[in-house]
């Protein structure tokens, strides 16, 4: 079993690039002995997808907390985001942190430009 893997980088089906629920996620790191996982689905600040940010943020974090409440004791399962070109647009970035999370990670996949 390992015991201190923790998987921080998880996108659910409410991710643009995810397909697997919430609860999944969940079920299979505990097969795999896993110590926690965190949902970290995206939100890319220069991405067309992001004005549905709102709708999608309400699913992860309803859908996280569910799993928390079935599995927390089992599994340590957090909330978070992958927080995407988060320099590109400082005033998107800081509203996209002004909600609670436990954990964000920030990536560069790509930027608008020639």
């Amino acid at each position: 079993m390992f015991k201190n893997i923790y998987d921080t980088h998880s996108h659910s089906v409410h991710s643009p690039d995810g397909a697997v629920p919430v609860d999944d996620f969940c079920r299979t790191a505990m097969s795999r002995g896993m110590a926690g996982i965190t949902i970290s689905d995206h939100y890319d600040i220069c991405d067309p997808y992001t004005d549905d940010f709102p709708l999608r943020f309400e699913a992860s974090r309803k859908d996280t907390y569910e799993a928390r409440n079935k599995y927390g004791d089992k599994l340590d399962i957090a909330f978070g985001r992958e927080l995407g070109q988060p320099l590109y647009d400082i005033a998107s970035a800081e509203e996209a942190l002004s909600h609670s999370y436990d954990i964000v990670i920030a990536s560069l996949h790509s930027l608008p430009g020639p």
